[in-house]
Formats: structure tokens, sequence, C-alpha cells
């Protein structure tokens, strides 16, 4: 089979809100778009959002977005039902625009933006799937509190050389970005699209807005030979399309310590790499951190990592079973390249990126998540477990088993994690009366080697900060980001101007410099009422 324009893409949605407070991932407002580029059929990509309501007796939910086939606002009005699958449907070509042309020069583009409304809160989670090669990932769709001014991004090597390209659009009021032309953030008005060529190794963007922005990732054709520590037979059919929404970074002043401690851990079975983006430091161009595995708990590794820069953590599972990172100053954010049950010596069985959250965001209760197939994985990171805690998934409960569970030794055996087979597909609940996080795993399709994989949800932050010197504490939560010169509420009358800086690294992978890469980078501001 031969593969066409394998790309990365970044959407940027730019967010006037009020406060910095990030709430837990079930919402009110979201805004997100589908990513994807040269579908060699567009009929048979399937775009799905699901809506899972949060209370028994949930309110309509509005859905508005600017229809490519009737040129005008469609607005949907879908009434969901508590403790069913929820699904909307799209149509490829009434809301994925084709067809940009590399010239590295501003175009306009045809509004992609989808905006949800709900009065009660939801849980909103996002799917695409190639039927005609069948790749695909699912992810979660925070709300729109979720928006902060800096983010610090890379994503998966593809399998060739390809372009960068670059949207931006503005709020209500036209606003002036940083590349310099002006555009309208009306929904329906056309934005912006810059494309060239970028050839090269693997890039981290750095991003930093004058307000908050959210934004979307994704990669058309990540490699699945990218990883192998010895590469035997590399195939351009071996590749998979992979997406996520990246938590923002934070700042470190030099002066202050976090309470507690930025905390992250995972297990081996289901990762392929961790990518950890810094926090910015003022006045220095590195983070301090310190790294844990189970080949060194009894003494972890102390690490300086440069800033504005992602540094990738390649999992050995010839020797590496879990991993964890602590970082004492300022927040070290996490993303996980993952594929099921893999090994460091075989072509990945697809891939999958999602966001991995720090300790202060478990929450405890009840969560519902999809699953696409019958056997897909539910991996649940438990703290403080005991026999008294009561776990349960869809009313049956779950007991510590050495075949589906481990205690991670790092951190005072603080963590446990259980992977758990998840009987049948479509909606699931799972409850615990012990503060966990947990993601959902399995294959887009169970006959194909691609997959799917997303963070089930996440609560808001609970880190602080005090000044080392009196320990005098201030909120500061470990998602939210102010700019570098006031951490006042952002007016809406202000215009947003974002910057990009993208850099070259070579990956820490045994494997080499990593192939090109084309990303596609879209910023969308859009004002709150």
């Amino acid at each position: 089979m031969k593969v066409f324009n394998l790309v990365n893409l970044i959407f940027f949605i730019s967010l006037y809100v009020t406060g910095y407070c990030i709430p837990d991932s079930d919402g009110n407002e979201f805004i997100t778009s589908f990513l994807y580029k040269d579908a060699k059929n567009g009929s048979n990509v399937e775009l799905n959002l699901f809506f899972i309501p949060s209370i028994q007796y949930p309110s309509h939910i509005e859905v508005k977005y600017f229809s490519l086939l009737k040129n005008q606002t469609v607005t949907i009005l879908v009434s969901p039902k508590f403790g069913e699958l929820n699904k909307l449907n799209f149509i490829y070509a009434d809301v994925v625009s084709e067809g940009h042309l590399s010239t590295g020069t501003a175009l306009n583009v045809i509004d992609p933006r989808i905006f949800i409304s709900s009065v009660t809160p939801i849980k909103t989670i996002a799917s695409l799937y190639d039927k005609t090669n069948n790749v695909g990932d699912m992810y979660i769709v925070p709300p729109i509190s979720f928006a902060g001014t800096t983010y610090l991004v890379k994503l998966p090597k593809v399998t060739i050389d390809v372009n960068v390209e670059l949207i931006t659009s503005s709020g209500i009021s036209n606003t002036t970005m940083s590349q310099n032309f002006t555009i309208n953030g009306n929904l329906g008005s056309p934005q912006k699209i810059i494309s060239s060529i970028f050839p090269g190794a693997k890039k981290s963007f750095y991003i930093k807005a004058s307000g908050p922005i959210i934004i979307t990732a994704a990669a058309n054709g990540a490699d699945l030979n990218g990883y192998l520590s010895q590469p035997n037979g590399k195939n351009s059919i071996n590749f998979d399309y992979v997406a996520y929404m990246p938590q923002p970074i934070g700042i470190w002043n030099g002066k202050t310590m976090l309470t507690p401690k930025d905390k992250r851990v995972t297990f081996a079975d289901h990762t392929v790499a961790l990518e950890v983006s810094p926090s910015d430091v003022i006045g220095y161009n590195i983070l301090p951190i310190v790294t844990y595995s189970n080949i060194n708990n009894s003494a972890p590794k102390s690490s300086i990592i440069p800033v504005q820069k992602v540094t990738e953590y390649i999992i050995d599972h010839s020797i590496i079973t879990e991993f964890a990172t602590q970082s004492s100053h300022a927040v070290a954010v996490w993303t996980r390249y993952g594929s099921p049950n893999i090994s460091s010596n075989q072509t990945l069985h697809g891939m999958y990126i999602h966001y991995i959250p720090e300790s202060t965001q478990f929450y405890n209760g009840v969560t519902q998540f999809i699953t696409k197939n019958d056997g897909d994985y539910f991996e649940v990171y438990v703290e403080n477990y005991n026999t008294n805690a009561i776990m349960t998934l869809n009313g049956q409960n779950i007991v510590f088993d050495n075949k589906i569970a481990k205690t991670l030794d790092f951190f005072n055996k603080t963590y446990t994690v259980f992977k758990i087979t998840v009987p049948k597909a479509g909606l699931n609940t799972f409850n615990s009366s012990l503060k966990y996080i947990a993601y959902v795993v399995g294959k887009m399709n169970p006959n194909f080697n691609t997959s799917y994989g997303y963070l089930s949800g996440f609560n808001q932050s609970k880190l602080q900060t005090y000044w080392a010197s009196d320990e005098t504490s201030t909120s500061a939560p470990s998602t939210t980001v102010t700019s570098k010169n006031s951490g006042s509420t952002i007016n809406p009358s202000t215009k947003s101007a974002t910057t990009i800086t993208t850099t070259t690294t070579k990956s820490a992978s045994k494997v080499g410099i990593y192939s090109s890469i084309i990303t596609f980078i879209y910023i969308f501001s859009s004002f709150i009422i």
C-alpha cells in the first residue's frame, strides 16, 4: 500500500476566560476540532463525539459548527440519556477542510471549530476512525476551563518527511497575532493557514499566548517501527493515527517550591515512551527533576532537563517495568506514547497518545468510559490501596490479584496499578472509594495493528507553592498558566498574541535521530460569553 501525506497536526483554541481554576474534566462548555488530512476516501472516515452525562437527569446539549457543505452555521440539539451511549456523527467533508497548499504565506481556511454547550455537566470524548486504512484514536475533550497560556508539545515521529502548517484565528473582535496578520474569530469566518515544507529531526513546539488557549494535537501516520530496539523490515504500512489535548505547562520563578511535589507514575505494559515538558524557569534554561524506575528505586536519579524542549524517556521493556518522575520546583507535564502490551523488539500494536496527570489530580467515586471492543483494557492507578477498599467495574467487585495488579515500588509503595480486562464493548462504569486515575486502551479494529487509548478523566490540581525561605503558601494549580507579566484576570477585550517556537532535538531512542515529521498548527481564538 502506498501511503501519502502522513502528518502531525496541532490545533490551538484561544479562549478569554476569567480565573485560572482547572475543574474536573466533566464540564459545561467545550470546543474541539477533528484533525486529519488527505483522506483517500472521506466517506470512510468516521468522526464521532460521545457525550456521557454526569447526572441522572441531564439537560439537552447544543452543538454548533460551521458546515462546509451548507456554507452556514449549523446548530444541533442532542438529548442525552444517563447510562446510555450518546453519539453524534459528523460527515468528514462537512467539518474537515482539505487541499491546503504549502506556499509559506497566510491563506484562508474555513472555520473547523465545534462548540459544545450543556447546562448540566457532561464528559465529552472524540473519536476518529479511517476505515480505509483502519487507523484512528479516541481522546477526552476537556472543558474550556482547561485553557492555559503556555504549552510545550512533541508528537511521535511519522514514517516519511512531511509538511508544517499553521492556522490561526482570533476571538469575536479582530485580533492581530504574532504572525503579523489580522483575522476575524466569528464562527464561520475564514481562518488563516500557513503551510511550508519542514524537514528535519523530531521537533518540540513551544507555544506562548497572551490569552488562554486550548490545544488539540494529532499525528497522521505515527511510525509503528520507530521505537524498535533493532529495526527490522521497516514498512510504510506500519503506521497509526494518534490524537489528544495537551495540558499547559507552568512557570518557576526560581524562589518557590511545590507542596506536595509533582509526582507522576506509569507502568511499562502499555507504555512506549514518556515525553516530559518542563515549566518555564525565569532566568535559567533548565529544570531539575528526579526519575525513578524499578532498577533505581533505592537511588533515584537526579536529572537536569532543558526548558522549552521536550525530554523523552523511551521504555526499554527488557529491563524497565515501572517509571516515575518527581519535581519539587515546578510542574513537569507528562505525555505518554502507548501501545497495547508492547515490548521493545517488535512493531508496535498500534499507537495512542495521552496526558498523564500528577498525583493531586487523582479523584475518587464513579467514572464512565467507552470501549470499542469486548476485552479492551482499563488501566487504573490507585492511591494507598488496602483490602478494605471498594472497587467495582459494572457492579462487579475488583480485588488485588498478582495477575492483574502490581504495587509500584517508589514513593513508599503509594500507588498500585490494576490492568483490568473489560468484558463488554460500549459504556462501562468504574467506582472506587480510593483516589485513582485511569486510562482506556484497546484496538481500533481487532483485526488490524492499530489502537486507541485515552485518559478517562482527571480532577483539578491541588498543587501549591511556597517561598522556600519562609514557607508562605500561595495557591498555584499545576495545570494553570499565567502570563509572565501578570497573574490577573484576562480582559475579554484584550488582544491575544501567540508565539510558536520549534526546537530540533535528537531522540533519546536507541534508534537514533528521528525521521522528519509533518505538523499542522492551528490556533483558534474564541470569545466566551
